[in-house]
């Protein structure tokens, strides 16, 4: 049964990363200005990403505290913070959903 919950765990934590393809920048977040967050990649490639008011914010939760409430919003997000954003397939320079990866934060 452990294993069972285990599995299903990892396929839906990975899921969305195999459907990612060009529609996401996953990085840290270098920068925040008015409207933009400027993201250093993985792949050692700077970003700009602009945010719009109906940008969707969710904690991307990886420590034990899986009973806290996912949803944030804009002030969440600090320069250092290592982030997963989906991009509008309109617009690909315009974020549609920000993950906030949270490890053993405090604040959570």
């Amino acid at each position: 049964m452990k294993t069972l919950f285990f599995s299903l765990a990892v396929l839906l934590l990975f899921t969305p990363l195999a459907h990612a393809g060009n529609h996401s920048v996953v990085g840290v977040v270098t920068c925040i200005q008015p409207g933009m967050i400027e993201v250093a990649t993985d792949s050692g490639d700077t970003r700009l990403v602009a945010l719009e008011p109906d940008t969707e914010y969710t904690k991307w939760i990886l420590d034990k505290s899986f009973a806290q409430d996912p949803h944030v919003d804009a002030g969440f997000l600090r320069v250092g913070e290592r982030v997963r954003i989906e991009l509008s397939y309109r617009e690909p320079t315009v974020a549609r959903k920000v993950w906030i990866v949270i490890a053993d934060r405090a604040d959570g």
